[in-house]
């Protein structure tokens, strides 16, 4: 999930895909037809942008394989950025009951894998699209999974500022009073100097209580 409150890395003015004589591209084609053979590269000139799409088998321990259509969206800063995973005909609906976002996909289609500071993409990994999909059947066999049993098979954050507030709570060791103190200032909500007060309450300069462990944080949730 993408957080809204930071600014991205900016966007190379040539297409990724013919960055460096179209190499990365050329070796994530290779590597998307050796692995996921179903699954076709398209490039739309207007928009410069790639997706890969068509059909992902999910097979079942009883030997029955179920397809289903993915499209990956390349944005124009990959392979720095990861690819964005869309159930590409909507196939999964709303459990009765429940939102679209039980199943941790978006309204749009879009696949919320994990939360960005989480995320196992590595750009300099070679294999790295390939690991992705391999994240992306993971997902799908659990969409399988919650059909069935309507709960969700596996460990799971909340969305949008949700998921960060957890996230953060996390990362304060869950001292839920410094949680609360912290978390608007790592949100970019409030600003704080400084040579102000930590908003901790500790009546130390902000430079010299939280400020480090702040600025951590927000990297490593602006870092995707």
């Amino acid at each position: 999930m993408a957080a809204k409150y930071f600014h991205r890395k900016p966007t190379p003015a040539r297409p990724w895909y013919r960055r460096n004589n179209g190499v990365r591209f050329e070796a994530d084609t290779a590597l998307i037809a050796e692995n996921f053979p179903t699954l076709v590269f398209r490039i739309d000139e207007g928009t410069q942008l790639v997706f890969l799409e068509g059909s992902i088998a999910i097979h079942s321990e009883c030997g029955i394989s179920t397809n289903i259509e993915t499209r990956l969206i390349f944005p124009r800063n990959y392979p720095d950025v990861e690819p964005l995973a869309f159930d590409a005909t909507e196939r999964f609906k709303p459990y009765p009951g429940k939102s679209i976002e039980d199943r941790h996909i978006y309204s749009t289609g879009q696949c919320c894998l994990w939360l960005s500071p989480h995320t196992p993409w590595r750009a300099s990994n070679p294999c790295a699209l390939r690991d992705f999909l391999d994240q992306v059947v993971v997902f799908l066999d659990r969409q399988l999974i919650y059909d069935d049993t309507g709960v969700w098979p596996g460990p799971a954050y909340g969305h949008g500022e949700q998921g960060y507030r957890q996230f953060i709570q996390e990362e304060l060791q869950n001292d839920l009073a410094l949680a609360h103190a912290l978390t608007p200032l790592i949100l970019r909500k409030i600003v704080v100097g400084r040579n102000e007060d930590c908003p901790c309450g500790s009546k130390e300069k902000f430079k010299k209580c939280h400020l480090r462990i702040v600025e951590e944080i927000q990297w490593r949730i602006a870092s995707q």
